[in-house]
């Protein structure tokens, strides 16, 4: 389906890098009404969205490898109107991004959870979800 092909296409080789110590973002952007809730985020049954896929691929990966430890830690963030909003603490309204030489480039307010499996982060996107600002 549509949705497998878009995340071995876009998503998985950014999936794969940061098993190679890179960080991986995937940005969905466009006009109101052009499916991209749906392509991140659908939990329909043979369609889901590259967010389920993402998350089940990392944590089946991380599974099967005997040789390493790993740590998975993630935020959420919505920009809507240039500002940068934490989902994990509504509080955090405003946040600016910044730049080090060390760091790279990063948003030193903003709150970040360690997590332990797929469910987990589903379940932290559906309460984050809540918290989106929708046009």
């Amino acid at each position: 389906n549509s949705q497998q092909e878009l995340f071995e296409l876009v998503a998985q080789p950014v999936v794969e890098s940061i098993f190679d110590g890179r960080h991986g973002t995937i940005l969905a952007y466009g006009q109101t009404g052009t499916g991209k809730t749906y392509t991140l985020s659908s939990r329909v049954k043979g369609a889901e969205g590259l967010m389920t896929r993402c998350t089940e691929y990392i944590f089946g990966r991380i599974g099967s490898d005997v040789e390493h430890e790993y740590t998975v830690s993630l935020n959420f963030v919505q920009i809507y109107k240039e500002m940068i909003q934490d989902l994990l603490n509504i509080n955090n309204k405003d946040l600016q991004i910044r730049e080090d030489a060390d760091k790279g480039v990063f948003l030193p307010l903003v709150t970040e959870r360690t997590v332990q499996s797929a469910e987990e982060v589903l379940s932290l996107f559906d309460e984050c979800s809540k918290h989106r600002i929708v046009a």
